[in-house]
């Protein structure tokens, strides 16, 4: 059996090929094509890089100045005894509290009790010479008195001999000073009185003039006048508190020789005061009464204008300026706050820092760290939902707000996440 085959033309079978190769060719576009278009329909547009935003307003900053200050007690003297001894005793060490009048030392009495005596003594004389002056002389007076001229010239010469004996003892290093000095103090005061008996005898046996009757007076008076400052150098002997405060140094020890003046106790008050020096510009904003805050340790006081000094200090050149406590600030966004209590949680010594508020400045204010700067200072700002950067001028710094020009209000100020965009770049917010 013979086989037929079907032969065709070459020409035939070369255009059988090239129509199928391009329908092959059409198909497989035709499906790319279907496929991106399908790829299109599923890509969405990013939704933006994701941002904060506040709208820039108008408002007003409350313009303060800082200063470092000290605290320090309100009062500081330092005591010392008006007259020059021996110290006897001392009643007090640094740190102990006292109360006004409280003995704080002593130096040794029984020279001062002594020349007190010797004191009264003279004024008794003086005051018997006075009034024998106004009396005029009697015959019973005078024999009265020559008796006492009599005794006095014979007490004289027994004290004289001992004040002698003592002083020899003395110099023999065989007898105190003390006693010594007691000896020679009954030898003035015999002396004394043998004087004023004479001077009662001459009055008692004639009669005096007028001018001679005022002398005695004005002795008498004088007598009088010298056996109260006795009296108070006696009383001064011991050194007392002349407030209410604490110890704040002992500048002597028993048994050391204090002059007249010489610092022996320093007392400070319990109440406090804030010190802070200030420029001559800054001063002439200043006044008694302004309200200011006062920082330390975390806390926040109110505190009040007490004092401004005229002068400027020789050293620094600045002008102190003392504030009264006042009590103690809640802390808030605002150096001034509501209070509690006082002061009393400072210590002198310590140091503060004293907020002067000034006045009122409007403009636009943000927060210092959403101010960026390269060389230039600028922001970035919402502009049609995309990142747009803006230069800015930083005319004042306050704390951490300051005050910018360039932008406007209304506009929306990228905060967090400025430092993740670029100039154009799309945000959400």
């Amino acid at each position: 059996m013979q086989t037929r085959k079907c032969a065709m033309p070459a020409a035939t079978g070369n255009r059988l090929g090239s129509v199928t190769f391009m329908v092959l060719a059409a198909a497989l576009a035709i499906s790319l094509m279907g496929c991106r278009l399908t790829g299109a329909e599923e890509i969405t547009e990013s939704p933006g890089i994701p941002v904060e935003v506040i709208p820039l307003v108008i408002a007003g900053q409350q313009m303060e100045t800082r200063h470092t200050g000290i605290i320090a007690a309100e009062k500081v003297v330092t005591q010392g005894f008006t007259s020059g001894g021996k110290v006897e005793t001392l009643l007090v060490q640094a740190g102990d509290r006292v109360k006004a009048g409280d003995p704080l030392a002593s130096l040794e009495q029984q020279s001062f009790q002594h020349a007190l005596h010797a004191a009264e003594a003279q004024l008794l004389a003086a005051e018997a010479q006075y009034q024998m002056a106004l009396q005029g002389g009697r015959e019973e007076a005078a024999a009265m008195t020559q008796a006492e001229v009599t005794m006095a010239e014979e007490k004289l010469a027994f004290v004289k001999e001992q004040a002698q004996r003592a002083t020899t003892l003395y110099q023999q290093g065989a007898l105190s000073q003390q006693a010594w000095e007691e000896a020679v103090l009954l030898e003035m005061q015999a002396v004394l009185t043998l004087e004023q008996a004479r001077w009662k005898l001459v009055m008692t046996q004639q009669g005096l003039r007028p001018e001679e009757v005022e002398q005695l007076r004005q002795q008498h008076l004088a007598a009088g006048a010298g056996k109260d400052a006795l009296a108070k150098q006696l009383e001064d002997a011991t050194l007392t508190a002349g407030f209410d405060g604490y110890v704040a140094n002992v500048h002597v020890e028993a048994g050391e020789v204090a002059g007249a003046g010489t610092p022996v106790v320093t007392l400070a008050s319990e109440a406090l005061r804030g010190i802070v020096g200030l420029t001559r510009q800054e001063m002439q904003r200043v006044k008694v009464g302004d309200l200011v805050a006062v920082e330390a340790d975390g806390k926040v006081f109110s505190g009040r204008v007490e004092v401004l000094h005229p002068f400027p200090d020789p050293h620094t050149r600045t002008y102190k300026v003392e504030i009264s406590p006042g009590e103690l600030t809640v802390p808030s966004t605002s150096s001034m706050g509501s209070s509690t209590p006082s002061f009393a949680w400072l210590a002198p010594g310590q140091v503060v820092t004293v907020i002067f508020p000034g006045e009122s400045l409007s403009g636009i204010w943000v927060p210092v760290q959403y101010v960026a700067n390269d060389g230039e200072a600028y922001v970035y700002l919402v502009e049609d939902g995309r990142a747009r950067r803006h230069a800015v001028t930083i005319e004042v710094i306050q704390e951490d707000q300051v005050l910018i020009t360039g932008v406007t209000p209304g506009a929306l100020l990228i905060t967090e996440g400025a430092a993740g965009v670029r100039e154009g770049d799309v945000v959400a917010w």
